[in-house]
């Protein structure tokens, strides 16, 4: 009625609350072997279905109890693929999961899934048979193919000889022995130990954390292969060939390179100990690492970058440099006595104090920022150079050298003081041109 008030009624309060997501669907352990695994497999993966995050980490789980982590950090596309093989202590039993977790936190499980033992028959030397930790004492083999074998964890110790050996499985695995001109071509051997004589052997090697000693490669082809966090000590690469090959934060102790041919490797953070390289052919290749009491008598270079590199009690008497740069290095008291140096660069604060250059001929140089002082050039050989700017080589010995033959312009801002000149004395003006 008009002017009459209108009449309502309130609820009791409630909450609203944001409906919880559905849970992840289940992973897929591998359907390629229905649910299961067996034991030390390679090329194993997971499934997942669809979770949010842009990268996940994969963990293998035994019930409630952490086994291993399978991948950090992989790609969010619903599928990780393992080519390595699984570790043998992986095993035996039902109740192992794999569990998903991605950047954003969201957790996904497998169903509980078996990893089946596999009984190994050592004495089946066949191509892929899995002779996973298996122990040959005495092996006498010769002309045997067991490529694609699992010998992770295995132990041979003997004579194995003209034997192809590509794309093993060598993880944890220990050889001893004969290996001679076998062929260990695409092998995975990561905390593996090898010695013995490996000569004329075909190697592609990828490697963490092995120990090669006593080892002699030598008329080896060391090709393609990576080798990281690993230690080479008493090896020889006798006029072996090292073609392609990575060499990582590794260190190569008493190593004998004399009359190898290393082309297009690079060793990056490599320490070299009492190692020679003497009359070996390098080029196209990287060195960044340290030589300590080593030698490169007689050894022919061309086209290689020695950067960041420390040369201490090194020898390169009579080495032939064609095409180099010497970036950041320190080579002071390095001998390059009759030394030919052309086209080479050295750079960036690199530092030659009291080398020995006696009797050099350095043609087509390009030096800069680079520290000379107390060199001895004793009837050193200077050819043209591309330019020799913001450098010191006060005290240095220029007697019996043609350094005068540099033309004046292309040398710039460069300390002569207390140098002893051509002609036996000392630089006038700070300059040895007359």
């Amino acid at each position: 009625m008009e002017g009459e008030a209108d009449s309502f009624a309130l609820s009791e309060y409630f909450t609203i609350e944001e409906a919880p997501l559905p849970p992840p669907p289940p992973l897929v352990p591998n359907v390629s072997t229905i649910g299961s695994w067996n034991q030390g497999e390679e090329n194993t993966f997971v499934e997942w279905g669809d979770i949010t995050g842009t990268t996940v980490d994969v963990a293998l789980y035994e019930g409630d109890t952490l086994i291993a982590a399978l991948a950090e950090d992989t790609a969010n596309d619903g599928r990780f693929d393992r080519a390595i093989a699984l570790d043998n202590d992986w095993c035996c039993g039902d109740t192992f999961r794999v569990k998903v977790t991605s950047d954003e936190g969201v957790e996904a499980w497998s169903d509980d899934f078996t990893i089946v033992g596999v009984v190994v028959d050592c004495s089946n030397l066949e191509p892929y048979a899995n002779l996973s930790g298996c122990v040959y004492n005495s092996m006498d083999e010769s002309f045997l193919d067991i490529h694609g074998a699992n010998l992770s964890n295995a132990t041979i110790e003997g004579t194995l000889v003209d034997s192809n050996l590509t794309g093993t499985n060598l993880n944890g695995a220990t050889f001893n022995g004969d290996f001679q001109r076998s062929l260990f071509e695409w092998v995975h051997a990561e905390n593996s130990d090898f010695s013995g004589d490996f000569s004329e052997a075909e190697l592609t090697v990828m490697s963490h954390s092995t120990n090669i000693h006593q080892a002699n490669f030598s008329d080896a082809n060391f090709i393609h292969s990576s080798i990281r966090l690993s230690t080479l000590n008493d090896v020889s690469f006798l006029n072996a060939t090292i073609n392609g090959n990575l060499f990582e934060e590794s260190s190569f102790q008493s190593t004998n390179f004399t009359g190898a041919t290393i082309f297009d490797v690079s060793f990056r953070l490599v320490t070299f100990t009492d190692c020679d390289f003497s009359d070996a052919t390098i080029f196209g290749s990287i060195f960044e690492g340290g030589f300590v009491n080593s030698t490169f008598d007689g050894a022919v270079i061309s086209d290689v970058v020695f950067q960041g590199a420390s040369f201490g009690g090194v020898s390169m008497v009579g080495i032939a440099v064609n095409g180099a740069a010497f970036e950041t290095v320190d080579a002071s008291s390095v001998d390059f006595s009759n030394a030919q140096i052309n086209d080479v660069a050295m750079l960036e604060n690199s530092d030659f104090s009291n080398a020995n250059f006696s009797n050099a001929t350095l043609t087509f140089m390009l030096i800069e920022n680079t520290n000379f002082s107390g060199a001895d050039f004793f009837n050193a050989t200077f050819g043209d150079f591309y330019h020799l700017h913001n450098s010191n080589f006060s005290d240095v010995n220029l007697t019996g050298s043609n350094f005068n033959s540099i033309p004046a312009e292309k040398i710039v801002n460069v300390d002569l003081t207390g140098a002893t000149c051509p002609d036996g004395a000392p630089s006038v003006a700070n300059s040895c041109q007359r």
